[in-house]
């Protein structure tokens, strides 16, 4: 007998995400969050870093669209010639519609507006991956 999933379950998963962010404290809870959801990650500070461990096993890039070294399309652009089926999410304290606006970002991206709660992130990293 089929037991019902428990509240949450849909927003779980094992793939693995990179998460490139410059703030510390940004990227250690991103990371905790994802982790307690079941993901394996990666968490980074920059570009050069994320670049360095890149490989054709991560499945979601998650990236501030907002860097000191590099900006989060261009890093994006970069990933992808080595993952080219890695999964994007943009994350930004910019609204979707300055960033989109500005020209940093597709309006068809993925995106996700800071801040956000566990759920609203875990619901958002599931649906870039199953899209």
């Amino acid at each position: 007998e089929a037991a019902a999933l428990p509240d949450g379950a849909a927003e779980r998963g094992t793939e693995t995400i990179m998460v490139v962010e410059d703030d510390e404290s940004v990227r250690d809870l991103v990371r905790i969050m994802l982790e307690t959801k079941g993901y394996n990650v990666l968490a980074v500070a920059g570009a050069a870093e994320a670049e360095r461990l890149c490989t054709d096993e991560v499945d979601l890039l998650r990236t501030d669209v907002v860097m000191p070294e590099v900006n989060g399309r261009a890093l994006a652009e970069r990933l992808s010639l080595t993952s080219p089926s890695m999964r994007i999410l943009f994350m930004s304290g910019y609204s979707d519609e300055a960033v989109y606006r500005h020209g940093e970002i597709s309006p068809d991206a993925s995106f996700i507006e800071k801040p956000f709660t566990d759920r609203t992130l875990a619901r958002k990293v599931r649906e870039v991956l199953d899209a």
